[in-house]
């Protein structure tokens, strides 16, 4: 890939920049070089065990309380959320879900659980992550928006867990794992959107795709701040919610389940035993 990484890095000095410096300058507010500590581990652990194992403080509470809640386990419920937020505040992302949301949301939940068990086989999961760039950047995803893909894991996560239960600790634990995912594929994404076309076209890309980007978000809904699940509504991705969230899967997606099936195949080799 020599021809590539020089192609990068002269595309890169076309916009005044080195690779690096696009590199941080495309990650997030919330991004941070701090290793995670064992209590925050541990803490990020237990919040997503509460999700696995349909124990979800949010979850049970409107399971016991809704009578039209039909969610059957907090990961559908979890998922459900995260895509409705991330469709609310970046409405054209939208555009790259075309069919199979529901195998959308497992290849989402197993991304996550494969991060939070990355120290046993980082190797791997470096691999998975930089395979994952490469299919993400031919689908149209830029290297922006994966900061915001975490924005929208943290509401999710606090949403579906709740705010008792997810405190500054688990916050800060997430933000590190997450964090540890960008250092991987930020680069690789921004890579490849160095890599084609002449050192002008690859420049204005950079600049016009990642403007575009940013002006499709709602900049109402955008935020993440401790309280802000309890104003803002949050549509369902399988139609009208109630009571600011809800839906089930629509009868017959799983008919869309094979296309996605072969895509996490190539993306997640680490993840198939």
């Amino acid at each position: 890939m020599g021809g590539a990484s020089s192609t990068a890095t002269s595309h890169a000095s076309a916009l005044g920049k080195t690779e690096t410096e696009i590199v941080r300058l495309m990650m997030p507010i919330y991004y941070t070089t701090v290793e995670i500590t064992p209590e925050e581990r541990k803490a990020a652990n237990e919040s997503w065990n509460l999700i696995l194992n349909n124990t979800a403080p949010e979850f049970e509470a409107r399971r016991r309380t809704d009578a039209d809640f039909k969610f059957e386990s907090t990961v559908m419920f979890f998922y459900d959320i995260f895509y409705a937020r991330l469709f609310d505040i970046h409405p054209l992302s939208k555009e790259l879900f075309k069919r199979g949301m529901k195998a959308q949301g497992k290849f989402l939940v197993q991304m996550i659980t494969l991060s939070l068990s990355e120290r046993e086989n980082p190797e791997k999961y470096n691999t998975t992550l930089t395979k994952l760039a490469e299919i993400h950047y031919h689908r149209g995803v830029k290297a922006l928006e994966y900061g915001i893909v975490g924005e929208v894991l943290f509401w999710a996560l606090r949403f579906v867990i709740g705010n008792e239960t997810y405190t500054d600790t688990t916050h800060s634990a997430w933000v590190k794992i997450y964090s540890r995912m960008l250092r991987i594929i930020v680069p690789a994404a921004i890579s490849w959107e160095l890599q084609l076309g002449s050192a002008k076209i690859a420049a204005e890309r950079i600049v016009e795709t990642n403007k575009s980007t940013m002006l499709s978000m709602n900049s109402a809904a955008y935020t993440t701040s401790s309280n802000s699940h309890k104003t803002l509504r949050v549509p369902s991705i399988h139609g009208k919610a109630k009571g600011g969230v809800g839906g089930t899967v629509e009868d017959g997606e799983e008919d869309d389940d094979d296309h996605d099936k072969e895509r996490i195949a190539k993306a997640e080799p680490v993840l198939k035993n």
